[in-house]
């Protein structure tokens, strides 16, 4: 099982990287998510949530556009393995990002280079775990109904869902009084850090078994 969904892992980005569209935007919206995040300024989610998206949508878009369902079910592969290896693919993805982001926001404190106060701290702990809650968030809401009913018709309630996460967070960054982000992201306490790592995991431990019985009540 292991095995088999580490490989599914490896076709899904294999199967980005060959589409030479998917794979130059993808690239695009990474970088700027790492050069935002290594800012640590209000904004700095947005990028990364659009490229999270991008990477979900596109890989249920190849999906719709290249039958692999039916491939799959000749093949000794588990409907659970198809499900956790997605949500496997976004944690990847995600944990790449903030060793990258962190390794970026490192060097522009080594160098001095910093746009604002903020970016001359090391990324804080309660950046991470604001990232890892919004991504647990969206995945277990997202994720069901793209299994369950296909992209064409579930990507108009994922559309929504993503913009009304855009727009709050860009809210959060005209706003006059912008310091209630910055603020949770680096007074960050141990206990509230926990309490929300905790929801985290219960909504991916909720998702997961969710998304699979969807999944398996699919017709092929």
């Amino acid at each position: 099982m292991k095995g088999n969904i580490i490989n599914l892992v490896r076709r899904d980005f294999d199967a980005l990287k060959s589409d030479r569209i998917m794979s130059n935007l993808s690239t695009a919206l990474f970088t700027l998510s790492v050069i935002f995040a290594s800012l640590v300024n209000d904004i700095s989610l947005l990028p990364l949530f659009l490229f999270i998206y991008n990477y979900i949508q596109n890989l249920f878009s190849l999906d719709e556009k290249h039958p692999t369902e039916k491939y799959f079910a000749s093949l000794p592969v588990r409907r659970s393995e198809i499900v956790l290896s997605r949500y496997l693919g976004v944690v990847v993805i995600t944990a790449i990002y903030l060793l990258i982001a962190y390794l970026v926001n490192r060097g522009f404190i080594f160098f001095n280079f910093s746009l604002s106060v903020e970016a001359r701290q090391p990324l804080p702990a309660g950046y991470i775990i604001l990232v890892f809650l919004i991504l647990a968030f969206l995945t277990s809401f997202t994720l069901p109904f793209y299994f369950r009913f296909g992209f064409s018709k579930s990507n108009g309630v994922s559309v929504i869902l993503w913009m009304v996460l855009g727009a709050l967070t860009l809210a959060s960054f005209f706003d006059s009084d912008r310091s209630s982000l910055t603020d949770f992201i680096f007074c960050q306490e141990i206990t509230g850090s926990i309490i929300l790592f905790g929801s985290a995991v219960l909504l991916l431990a909720i998702s997961v078994p969710l998304t699979v019985a969807l999944y398996n009540k699919k017709d092929l």
